[in-house]
């Protein structure tokens, strides 16, 4: 897998897809770009990537991409994803 950067326009927000897992060590999924003041169709939660110490980090797959994020979201994103 090779690094990537998730680019979006200030007008967009970010929105991921946490894939289901019973691995307990990958954290997958998928990003999609809406426009900032779009009404979701869907329920969605919100969690900044930016918490904790991001010298202290971990990688997630997004859209095939490897992504380092500070250990606090990689864990919460563990923790709050489906098994199934």
């Amino acid at each position: 897998m090779e690094f990537c950067y998730l680019l979006s326009e200030e007008s967009e927000i970010r929105l991921f897809i946490l894939y289901p897992s019973l691995d307990v060590y990958v954290v997958s999924g998928s990003m999609e770009y809406s426009p900032r003041h779009y009404k979701a169709s869907k329920q969605y939660e919100v969690l900044s990537y930016f918490w904790g110490d991001i010298g202290d980090s971990d990688t997630i797959f997004v859209n095939g991409c490897t992504i380092s994020v500070a250990k606090s979201p990689e864990a919460a994103l563990r923790y709050l994803r489906y098994q199934d």
